[in-house]
């Protein structure tokens, strides 16, 4: 086994140029015979697999003057319309969402922004949450796609604060951007089952029990399932007693409602 050959995309940083300490934890997606991937600091690159030479290259224009709590990017996502026929241009798009909390729509041939998508092809991830600090809030994961709908999550700075940001779960219209549905894994509302199991009203308050690993989904079964995380603030519990319903949980989620189908809790009350 030898290796045909490789690409360096040179978004990169180890710290000693002062820069903070990348990771690279993209997985490339294969799709109509072209290579798509990201690097930490949100540059699209489309390669040609059988010989590593890029067909294009996007940059979102990470802002690089915030600390962000990590700065990594997992991979992109794939849609088709299929309200267009074959060989129609835009028929493809590549989703990324970023690190400081946009979702970004490209076209799949050239790698341009859909200008048809939220503003100027992008949708602002930090509008309805609790005034995020610069660098606390934006995604690390590729958005999961099921119908046509695009699925993000978050990644939260979750060690500062009990009342830290909103964790929602949202699904975005692959062709406008405009949001669908969105699910909080902390129940707000006392009527949701989940909401007895925060005791002292501490579910009013809390935040995070975000979603910051991969969203996969089910189109068969119309599902999509949300790994949640540890609630607000991570290290101690005392404000917020209980199990902790539907956080540190595998919650599936109706595909066209957001609605939870099912959940199983791995871990009551984490630490």
């Amino acid at each position: 086994m030898e290796i045909a050959w490789e690409y360096h995309t040179g978004d990169f940083s180890d710290g000693s140029d002062g820069g903070q300490k990348t990771s690279f934890q993209a997985t490339p997606i294969l799709v109509e015979g072209v290579l798509y991937l990201s690097t930490p600091y949100g540059e699209v690159i489309a390669l040609d697999p059988d010989t590593g030479e890029a067909i294009w290259t996007f940059k979102s224009g990470l802002d690089l003057s915030i600390r962000y709590s990590e700065t990594a990017s997992r991979g992109v996502s794939a849609w088709l319309d299929e309200k267009l026929g074959p060989g129609q241009t835009c028929r493809r798009r590549i989703f990324l969402a970023t690190r400081d909390a946009r979702l970004i729509a490209l076209d799949a041939a050239t790698g341009k922004p859909r200008q048809d998508f939220g503003r100027g092809g992008e949708v602002d991830l930090t509008e309805g949450i609790r005034k995020p600090k610069p660098g606390h809030y934006g995604v690390t994961s590729s958005p999961a796609v099921i119908g046509d709908l695009v699925v993000v999550g978050s990644a939260i700075a979750d060690k500062v604060s009990a009342a830290g940001e909103r964790g929602l779960v949202r699904a975005f219209d692959a062709r406008t951007g405009k949001m669908h549905w969105q699910f909080d894994p902390i129940p707000r509302d006392a009527s949701d089952p989940a909401w007895k199991t925060w005791e002292g009203n501490s579910a009013a308050r809390t935040g995070a029990a975000n979603v910051w690993a991969p969203i996969s989904a089910d189109p068969e079964r119309n599902l999509v399932f949300v790994p949640t995380s540890s609630p607000s603030p991570d290290y101690y519990g005392g404000e917020r007693p209980g199990s902790n319903s539907y956080a540190d949980s595998v919650v599936a989620l109706r595909g066209t409602t957001g609605e939870v189908a099912w959940h199983f809790q791995t871990v009551h009350h984490n630490l």
